[in-house]
């Protein structure tokens, strides 16, 4: 997990409440994640603890039900 977002300015994307299929053996899957996206940049990638709140942000995508993997890419075409 990275470090939770903090910012004194909102974070562009706040993206919610999906698995995450990641390529890391530590984060592994995530089953219920929260991923903040802020200046084109990934800044937080880990469990959407309902204990934390939301940070801020300019827009912000409940993805309850759906599936977020790597952008995976066919080098061989």
């Amino acid at each position: 997990m990275t470090q939770p977002f903090d910012a004194q300015h909102p974070a562009d994307l706040v993206i919610h409440g999906a698995r995450v299929l990641t390529v890391d053996p530590q984060l592994g899957e995530i089953p219920n994640a929260r991923l903040v996206i802020h200046k084109c940049l990934l800044v937080e990638v880990g469990p959407d603890d309902p204990s934390k709140p939301m940070p801020p942000a300019r827009r912000t995508i409940n993805l309850t039900g759906r599936v977020i993997t790597p952008g995976f890419v066919n080098v061989h075409t």
